[in-house]
This record gives structure tokens, sequence and C-alpha cells, in this order.
């Protein structure tokens, strides 16, 4: 059995005066609302790295508790109560410290990704103290149960490079790892300024990709809330945030300093906007924004796979689950067809692709008058009246739920209530609490 994790040094043990987990391992089924976890090593490009200032960075903040809330009953203007808002059904727990074996230099990557799926099974939201940047990478895959993600980023450099001494790992490149997971479906990058080590083809990249770049001088112009309007409502936020994104008059003890960067005001407007816009899923190290954290978990996907592996012999791509595990309010819409809503008109007529279509349009509609979205899905139901029909219907289908998971199950039908009627979909979302 290993072990994940290893208890803090000294000082205070665990951060906010959180409770202790003794023993963290990969059989452990952790419960938890809130969950810190450590990962001081990310992956050093030269024998210098290894060991920095960086590494000292999760004890030391858990050593300044005291510092930063002298008592969790106190109460705290920053968030309009004390740190639990006076509720005792949320478990707020210190994982400890992911730290590298020696003699596989690799592993405690492995063990973060590990550690994060476990958290999150558990219905927890991570707080993750680094470390440098690049402990996002496994992070972040640790996170492929809980999608679609909008990544919002804050950052003064863009993170972007492919590889930096054959390291594909490490700092420099975390945005660039983070765009090619499937289920990270939006970046916004928040306070770039000045030079890093990113190229012009890493802008290229970053720009071709559809990255929201926000240099620092921009949000100064337009300010915080007008970035919240970019960043799309509803989603499954995971914020991370590079120290040297924020100001270095207020963050002065950083790698690469720039002046002119986020500042600690900003920073808060933008946790308490993403956490009113959506559920957050991750993030850095910070005071709980509102009671609600404890609850913005998104459904959890159970493995999870894509129909080109599963029916290599049919042109689909459809990402689908074994199960969902979800907790809300349940909406239940009636089969869609290929019907005009507004009309009540048939539509696409001896066209199985364009029926598709607008049933999955009067999905996303319903779903959306219902204060829901495609996201929520847990459950399809699709009806077909002749199997040659699959692969196109599967395949529109498959475009409009791209890194969603559902479950989902297909019946051949010998008739629909009209002849002309060729696919039903049905579909059941779960709006999380």
């Amino acid at each position: 059995m290993s072990t994940l994790t290893v208890p803090p040094r000294s000082g205070h043990k665990t951060l906010l005066y959180s409770e202790l987990v003794s023993e963290f391992t990969e059989q452990s089924q952790l419960q938890a609302d809130i969950a810190v976890l450590g990962v001081p090593f990310g992956a050093a490009y030269g024998p210098r790295q290894y060991s920095n200032d960086q590494t000292n960075a999760p004890q030391a903040l858990r050593e300044l508790t005291d510092r930063m809330v002298r008592h969790p009953s106190h109460y705290d203007f920053d968030i309009d109560g004390p740190l639990l808002q006076e509720r005792d059904d949320i478990r707020f727990v210190d994982c400890g410290d992911v730290l590298p074996d020696l003699a596989d230099p690799e592993d405690h990557k492995r063990r973060a990704e590990l550690a994060i799926r476990q958290i999150l099974r558990g219905g927890g939201l991570p707080i993750v103290l680094g470390g440098d940047h690049g402990i996002t990478n496994p992070v972040l895959r640790g996170f492929d149960e809980v999608g679609p993600i909008t990544l919002v980023h804050i950052d003064a450099h863009l993170d972007w490079r492919d590889e930096v001494n054959g390291v594909r790992d490490g700092l420099s490149s975390v945005i660039r790892r983070a765009s090619e997971l499937p289920y990270v479906k939006h970046i916004v990058q928040i306070g770039l300024r000045a030079q890093g080590s990113g190229r012009p083809a890493d802008y290229r990249a970053a720009r071709e990709w559809g990255a929201d770049l926000i240099s620092a001088y921009e949000l100064h112009d337009i300010g915080m809330e007008t970035v919240l309007a970019r960043i799309p409502d509803g989603g499954n936020y995971y914020l991370t945030i590079d120290a040297d994104g924020l100001d270095c008059a207020i963050m002065p003890a950083v790698d690469g300093p720039a002046p002119g960067g986020v500042t600690f005001l900003q920073a808060r407007k933008l946790i308490h906007g993403l956490v009113n816009k959506g559920r957050v899923v991750g993030k850095p190290p910070a005071r709980l924004p509102q009671p609600r954290i404890g609850t913005t978990m998104a459904h959890t996907r159970i493995r999870k796979f894509n129909t080109r592996e599963t029916y290599p012999e049919q042109q689909i791509d459809n990402d689908l689950c074994q199960a969902v595990v979800a907790r809300g309010t349940m909406v239940f819409l009636r089969g869609q067809i290929g019907q005009d809503l507004d009309t009540s008109e048939s539509v696409c007529i001896g066209d199985v692709k364009g029926q598709t279509e607008q049933a999955m349009k009067n999905i996303d509609m319903l779903l959306k008058e219902a204060g829901s979205q495609l996201e929520h899905i847990c459950k399809l139901t699709i009806y077909i009246s002749d199997p040659r029909f699959r692969e196109d219907v599967y395949r529109v289908v498959g475009k409009w739920l791209k890194g969603v998971y559902p479950v989902s199950t297909g019946i051949v039908v010998t008739a629909f209530a009209r002849p002309e009627y060729l696919v039903e979909v049905d579909a059941t979302a779960v709006i999380p609490d």
C-alpha cells in the first residue's frame, strides 16, 4: 500500500486549523468538503531547481495560519462571517504534502494526480499549495472525472512553452499542457505583462487555441467585473494563481517580478465572482468566499471512455461513462425529436442527422429555460427506427456533448408517433447543489 502524502513538518500542522489527515494512501476513501494538499515540488529544468524557495511555501503558508485567521470562530469581514460560517456540516481537512521519491523523481507527480482524484471522488474541493507553477500539470490531470473545465489563470507569464531543456511538464508549459486535456474547454489568462520564456510562436499557439488573453493593463482599464463577464457562466472553474501574477508591490518574493500586476482586491473579486457564476472545483490557497464553497463539486463521471476505442469499427466519437454520481436538482425532459418547439412543425423530414440536430437544439434550449445546461446531463436514451442510423445520430450527439461524459443507452424501435420521425433523444440532467 503506497502512501500518497506525509504530514507537515512543524509549526501549525494544518492550514487554517483544518483537521489533519494522518494517513492518506492509494486505498483511502477520503470524505471531505474542502481538502488542502501541499505539492512542494514541480518539474525541475536543472539541478539547482530541485530545491528552491518555492518548495518551502506549503509549510510557510501553514505556519502563517494564525496571522491569516486569528481563530476560526472569529468574525471575518472578508467573508461576512467566521471561517466556516458557523456551520458544523463542513469537513475541512489538510492531507499533508506530496514529496518526491529520490529513487523515482517523477513519481510524486503520479501521486499528486492520484491524491487529487481521490479528493474529488470523495466530494471535496481541493486547495493546492505549491511549489512552483509546474505543479498545476499533475493536479489538473487528476480532474479527468470532473468536466468540462474552465481554466482561469492569474500570471504575469504566458506559460505556453512546449518544452524547456527537454522538460514538457515544467512551470513554463502549464497552460500548453492544460490545453491538451480534452476536458479543458475554456482558458482565461489574466494579468499578463512584461517578458517571460514565451516566444512569438507560443503566443500565436495560445491565440489559435482560443485562450482569452487579458493583459494586466487591459484588466486595470476595464476592471475585474468586465473580465468576469467574459468568463462563461455556469462552468466548473479551476483557478490557478502564480504568485508573480500579483503586483510585485504586494508579492515581491517571486522569481520573475513585474510591476503593474493584479491587486489583492482584484484577485478577491475574481474568486468571489467565480463562486457566484458557477462551481469552483479547484483553487490555490485562499480564504473561503462564502458558505456554498463546500457544495460546489460537479458530478463524478466513473470509468469514462470514448466510443472510438469501444466501437473502433464505427465512425463515432462520443464521450461517455459507465456511471454518474450526482447530487442536486433533477431536470427531466420530454423525449426530443425533429420538431420545432415554437411552431410544432416537423423538420428535416427524411434526414436523420438534421432531426438529431434539431433534437439536441431543443434539449439545449429546454435545459437553459430550466436553469440548467448541457454539461449537467447525466443520462441519455437514444431511440432510432433503423440500426443503420446509429453512426449519423451518434456523431451529432457526440458533437453537442463533447467532454460531458453522460451514461447512454441506445434502443432500436419499430416506429414513432409519426412516420416521419426517425430519432428521439431523451435526456436527464442534474443541476449541482
